[in-house]
């Protein structure tokens, strides 16, 4: 015989002003509270108990007595007559319009709420998801998602069919999709860094794992987007003999929680601190850490890092104590370190724009690599085309059902020819990611063409319609010999000069230092990019065409001119292309 007792099924109820309490008097029918628990009951789910949680210093505002209180308690003994029903009491300071900020409605429900949990540990909660302010619903919905056997219980009233909808959601539910979606993105995760491990290029990289199982100071790894950093920085956590542990951090991503990301923080250290929270720095310990576009951090959040560095000792936001981690620092960026943290161009750059501190990029170059974009290295364009297609064709049986689609997709050779010859004349922005789309397009056209025969060849034809679609390549980051002339010294300058940099000093030339330093980077911008397109080697008409199209050709000019004037007198297209040329020495 089954002794097992049933378990019991308990009702959180937020109790809301308009819709329970009759606050909003064009709301007609059962409010959430009473529509949840007919719900469940006609679902064979009757609560047992239901709690109902009674916000007072609001309510009371509001008028809302003691006899409303009890008058509501009695409405649902009458839906559930054999439940226990309980009022929770729950405080908000109004002066502080607490109940909206998510770290003072946790502080206030983690004292009330969370006991009623604990106190009914194996029991079946169902939580009214559908009433309080949104901070409210998010810490129930976080109080609800600790618990095995949960469910958020959403309420909706159809006033004009004069009906109420409740939806179910079991939270174990969510979070095991939750799971399931982050093994799925860390599945991806590594195939991407393995394939992006097949473009990078081999004898670089076996001179950066040789140094990198012996160094002691951080690697610096320059590049574009696409050129392979994350994989890079995953060979060398395995050269060191750390197995799989890469901690990988996009900085660019982190904003204004830089600190607290990289760092952590301890509960109440600011607003919406509701736990302490371990930060990448501490999570790398024993391990290698990859900072990525590292050039986007904080000024503050960098000289931490330059702390951690040189002492090996960090503090998490809101402690005063020092917590230690020892890690070998991967930094990547696609920026100009260089420029961003020479002096004279953060003292004459606005204050606004964005500057990289001298003493931290002198600690992460000791070893520097540049990997190369793919425009360097279209001699292995091959190479790379058959690792795209090997990683297309691993996938295609499990992931396509028609028949005849399984088949492996191959490349002609007049294709691979073609593709080869003139691949480097368009769009390469992307590097190798947009070398593997170009591939998988044309495989998965080939696929297409191929439907029920078994037989799937790229055609030069398909080479050809998929290039003819891709933008043309834009002119090389530094001008090209032909511009530069046959002076030596004008090529040199020209070579040490990035397309970014060689902007930069054409708009302040142009506009002269007083000008240049009160005006703001913002609006710096837009000549900026009139100069890119000087550089580009667009006239006149096609600039004003670019800039203004909207207008007929007469009043083009008329609007150009009125543009530069917002710069400072004397400011011309003729003007920046001369600046160009006493910067680079082209020749007229």
């Amino acid at each position: 015989m089954d002794h097992t007792q049933p378990k019991q099924r308990i009702l959180i109820s937020y109790v809301s002003y308009n819709h329970d309490l009759g606050g909003d008097p064009n709301y007609t029918g059962d409010g959430p509270t009473i529509g949840i628990a007919k719900h469940l009951k006609e679902q064979g789910l009757a609560p047992d108990k239901v709690f109902l949680l009674w916000e007072e210093y609001y309510l009371e505002s509001k008028g809302k007595s003691r006899e409303e209180k009890f008058s509501l308690k009695k409405q649902v003994e009458e839906v559930l007559p054999s439940a226990e029903i309980e009022s929770v009491t729950i405080r908000f300071d109004l002066k502080t319009k607490a109940a909206s900020d998510v770290g003072q409605v946790f502080a206030e429900l983690g004292k009330t709420v969370a006991p009623l949990f604990r106190k009914n540990e194996g029991a079946d909660f169902f939580v009214n998801g559908s009433t309080g302010t949104h901070a409210v619903q998010t810490v129930l919905f976080l109080l609800a998602a600790r618990e095995p056997c949960a469910s958020i219980v959403l309420f909706e009233r159809d006033a004009a069919n004069d009906k109420s909808v409740c939806l179910v959601t079991s939270v174990s539910s969510a979070r095991q999709q939750v799971r399931e979606m982050e093994e799925r993105e860390a599945d991806e995760e590594a195939e991407e860094a393995e394939r992006e491990d097949a473009t990078i290029d081999r004898a670089l990289l076996k001179e950066i794992l040789e140094i990198a199982r012996y160094a002691r100071d951080p690697i610096l790894l320059l590049g574009e987007t696409g050129t392979g950093k994350t994989a890079c920085a995953i060979e060398i956590a395995k050269s060191r003999g750390n197995g799989e542990k890469v901690v990988k951090v996009n900085c660019a991503t982190l904003g204004s929680l830089a600190d607290s990301q990289l760092f952590g923080h301890l509960k109440g250290s600011f607003t919406g601190a509701i736990n302490d929270h371990k930060g990448f720095i501490e999570e790398a310990n024993g391990g290698v850490l990859f900072l990525d576009e590292i050039g986007t951090l904080p000024s503050d959040v960098q000289g931490k890092l330059l702390k951690v560095l040189d002492d090996g000792v960090f503090r998490k936001l809101g402690s005063e104590k020092d917590e230690k981690s020892s890690f070998f620092l991967v930094c990547g960026t696609n920026a100009d370190l260089e420029r961003l943290s020479d002096p004279e161009y953060a003292s004459k750059s606005d204050p606004e724009c964005r500057h990289f501190r001298r003493d931290l990029y002198e600690r992460i170059r000791t070893w520097t690599f540049t990997l190369k974009p793919i425009r360097d290295r279209l001699n292995e364009v091959d190479r790379f085309v058959d690792e795209f297609l090997k990683e297309f064709n691993a996938k295609t049986p499990s992931t396509t059902g028609a028949k005849g689609f399984g088949c492996k997709v191959k490349i002609s050779d007049e294709a691979r020819s073609y593709l080869r010859k003139h691949i480097g004349e368009r769009d390469l922005s992307g590097n190798f990611r947009t070398l593997r789309g170009v591939v998988r397009r044309l495989a998965t056209r080939a696929l297409m063409e191929a439907a029920g025969t078994g037989k799937a060849v790229i055609s030069r034809n398909q080479v050809e319609n998929e290039l003819k679609k891709m933008r043309k390549a834009p002119q090389a980051n530094s001008l090209s010999a032909n511009e530069q002339g046959n002076d030596s010294a004008a090529n040199a300058v020209s070579t040490a000069l990035s397309r970014d940099a060689l902007i930069d000093k054409i708009v302040h030339g142009v506009m002269g230092d007083e000008c240049y330093g009160t005006t703001h980077k913002l609006k710096r911008v837009k000549l900026e990019y009139v100069v890119g397109l000087v550089l580009d080697g667009k006239d006149n008409a096609e600039i004003e065409a670019i800039l203004f199209s909207h207008l007929t050709e007469k009043r083009r000019s008329q609007a150009i001119r009125k543009f530069f004037d917002e710069f400072g007198k004397g400011i011309s297209l003729e003007g920046i292309r001369a600046k160009k040329k006493e910067l680079v020495g082209e020749k007229a």
